[in-house]
């Protein structure tokens, strides 16, 4: 493979190969996306950058892509250790053939593990003991059809007393090898791929230590989760992704035990085309049983069963993707002055914020029932008797007593407390904001604040600018996923690192404007190189054009290349937050550099423009997208410049603004929302979701285990009964 010189390739495939696989793409697809990996390009400037290569594939595709491709180098090392371990172990030359073909052919992780067991385990097997008996190559001449004296090996060998001894010794050697048989290889992933006779099933039921608890016993309580499994039996074909998962957790808990069973798999063992000697088929056929039952049939359940994982683990890790993206596309809310509620029976925390985050004064007062105490009142009312004549935002944490905090402020606005100020509230995500508020990045952020006002001050600055504040969070805290405890932690923090970088970049930064916390998510950036970016920023009071970005210390030309299509410089920057404000500013020199179109291409932008009579000055231009959409056969390079100017950056509505509790008749059925479990029952979850009713996600919606009480999932309403004060949602997703 051209671009693996510097490593040993050692797989019997290439990488463009696992592309191709597991993505369906052409291999003259794969062939690009293998090269552009390889030299170091991340998936959001693949994405947007380069249409040449991928050829219309999305964010998701080309991840996913990038996912398999890393992988895949990841087991050629695994593949490799594997391999110097067990040539040291294997003393035959042929057998040593079979293992490194094995090894080579691997697939996954777990297929190494599988051929390092079987030949260089450091268990003492049957196989084993009856390899250094010497008896394995006796068990190989019988599969070989001949005949073997075995009253002669009796006594060779202290262990070998009698001729039990070597018989069942000979067996256990049998066994190993027929397990071994390239044929039997094949046969196992066959049926683990459904393409035989073979049944498969996924059989679960209680574990026996759930079967002896009593209600006095504290795990009792788990059993109502699980007992849609307590006599479950499916065909693999018909499980679901979630049910796998359910039954996985179950099983982590100790109130379940699920494994595959395999039906009809025996008749297709190879086993029983070969021909053996009549003096030893007595032997044979207990060693070939022993053989079906002990290693066939228990190795095709541990594929499958690793199948499922995998599979239900990329359902629910996509689950979480697409939940977070949520969250960082969403629009901030535009405010003069921003007012962070974090609600609590026993205390609410406060904080007040000017329009852009930075905080003025943070509080903490009491809520009694569905009101504040008197110091809580008299706090937001001066609070909001200081702020100027624009708009008043109460952003409210949608954890425990966020209704009744939302009922509090709705009365305060509906009794004129708050006259003559426009004040209206909603509700924000606050999940992720209690673990932040006690992280060193919150301490050198908000120092010499208490932890829990700290939480205040990041719900508020998520409604104020969502993308800038999630960034500080590690996304598997903001409890956006159902089943975020029950996936493999490393893949599931890899995608939504990937995910986020996706997201900040199409997005695209103002270099003027952002935080090192936002900047190292970007494209081509890490913390390093984001520190420098700051760092140059408030050396020369801001960055004038995305030329000055090559002078950030350790930024080489390829980090350049990543990053500077997503960092815009925009002329009507009002300030930089984080630089001296006494210099004087000065404008942006090249226009082109407040949009996305690359640096690289500012030679082909200039040309396109000038022919439909505008130069890059004249941008934004409000009809821009028509002039250039009726240009026909355009070069290439011009074509891919068109595509981005006319690319539109489709960002989510921020949350709605009430001035009262959310009303049954203003939902609409297929609204998709942010909700927060509040409670579980029998027949379902209760969903906060912001209006005066909790919302009913009936069970037959959902998956058990349910999702935990706190969790934050998008939800879609299903139905709206305003006569009864019902509403129905199910998760979007």
């Amino acid at each position: 493979i051209p671009v693996m010189k510097d490593e040993s390739w050692l797989l019997n495939y290439t990488l463009e190969d696992v592309v191709v696989d597991e993505t369906a793409v052409p291999y003259r697809v794969a062939s690009k996306l293998v090269k552009l990996f390889s030299e170091g390009n991340e998936v959001a400037y693949i994405a947007r950058y380069r249409g040449d290569a991928h050829e219309g594939m999305s964010c998701d595709q080309i991840r996913q892509s990038f996912k398999v491709f890393m992988e895949a180098k990841e087991l050629n090392k695994k593949v490799e250790k594997a391999i110097a371990n067990v040539s040291t172990k294997i003393k035959s030359t042929a057998d040593l053939q079979v293992a490194l073909e094995q090894l080579k052919d691997a697939r996954e992780s777990a297929d190494v593990l599988e051929v390092t067991h079987l030949y260089a385990s450091a268990r003492k097997t049957k196989a084993a003991i009856a390899r250094e008996l010497g008896l394995e190559e006796v068990a190989k001449v019988i599969l070989q059809g001949q005949c073997v004296n075995l009253s002669r090996i009796v006594g060779s060998k202290p262990e070998l007393k009698d001729m039990k001894t070597v018989v069942e010794n000979v067996a256990n050697a049998l066994a190993d090898l027929l397990n071994k048989l390239p044929e039997t290889l094949e046969v196992v992933k066959k049926i683990s791929k459904m393409e035989t006779g073979a049944l498969l099933s996924v059989c679960c039921e209680l574990s026996n230590k759930a079967k002896k608890w009593t209600e006095k016993d504290q795990s009792y309580r788990l059993l109502s989760n699980f007992n849609d499994y307590f006599n479950f039996k499916r065909d693999v074909r018909r499980v679901e992704s979630y049910q796998i998962l359910a039954m996985e957790r179950g099983e982590e808990k100790g109130v379940l035990t699920w494994k595959v069973e395999v039906a009809n798999a025996d008749q297709l063992h190879p086993g029983h085309k070969l021909r053996i000697a009549p003096v030893h088929l007595d032997m044979f056929h207990s060693a070939f049983k022993d053989s079906i039952n002990r290693l066939f049939i228990p190795k095709i359940q541990r594929l499958v069963r690793r199948q499922l994982l995998f599979r239900a683990e990329q359902t629910a890790i996509s689950c979480f993707a697409h939940n977070l993206r949520q969250l960082f596309w969403r629009e901030g809310v535009v405010a003069e002055t921003v007012i962070a509620l974090d609600p609590g029976f026993s205390a609410c925390k406060a904080a007040l914020l000017t329009s852009v985050g930075s905080v003025v004064e943070t509080a903490e007062f009491g809520l009694k029932g569905k009101s504040f105490d008197r110091n809580g009142e008299n706090l937001l009312k001066h609070w909001i008797s200081r702020s100027g004549h624009g708009r008043v935002v109460v952003a409210i944490g949608n954890g425990k007593a966020s209704f009744e905090t939302q009922m509090a402020v709705a009365e305060m606005i509906r009794s004129g407390k708050f006259m003559p100020k426009d004040v209206k509230f909603c509700t924000v995500p606050e999940n992720g904001a209690s673990k932040y508020s006690v992280t060193p990045l919150a301490e050198q952020d908000l120092p010499n604040m208490p932890p829990t006002q700290r939480s205040a001050v990041s719900i508020g600055r998520r409604l104020i600018d969502p993308m800038a504040e999630y960034v500080k969070i590690e996304p598997k805290h903001l409890g956006m996923g159902m089943y975020q405890h029950s996936v493999n932690t490393k893949r599931l923090s890899e995608t939504l690192e990937l995910v986020v970088r996706e997201c900040v970049s199409m997005r695209g930064v103002d270099v003027n404007l952002a935080s090192v916390q936002l900047l190292e998510k970007v494209c081509g950036l890490n913390k390093k190189t984001a520190a420098g970016l700051v760092a140059l920023r408030e050396k020369m009071g801001r960055i004038q054009s995305r030329e000055d970005i090559r002078n950030v210390k350790g930024l080489g030309m390829k980090s350049f290349e990543q990053c500077a299509g997503f960092l815009t410089v925009n002329i009507d920057s009002e300030s930089c937050s984080d630089g001296p404000v006494n210099k004087k500013k000065k404008l942006c020199t090249e226009p082109l550099d407040k949009t996305i179109v690359h640096p690289s291409q500012y030679h082909s932008a200039r040309k396109l423009l000038s022919r439909v009579g505008l130069t890059p000055s004249d941008l934004p231009c409000h009809d821009l997208q028509q002039k250039l959409r009726d240009l026909t056969n355009l070069p290439n390079e011009e074509n891919a410049v068109r595509d981005l100017l006319c690319t539109d950056i489709k960002t989510l509505p921020p949350p709605d603004l009430m001035t009262d509790i959310r009303r049954i008749g203003s939902l609409k059925v297929g609204e998709e929302v942010i909700g927060r479990i509040m409670n579980q029952v029998e027949f379902g979850l209760f969903v906060d979701i912001g209006a005066e009713k909790s919302a009913l996600a009936h069970r037959s919606t959902l998956c058990r285990p349910y999702p935990e009480v706190g969790t934050s999932l998008m939800f879609i309403i299903t139905n709206v009964d305003e006569e009864k004060g019902r509403i129905a949602v199910r998760p979007s997703s």
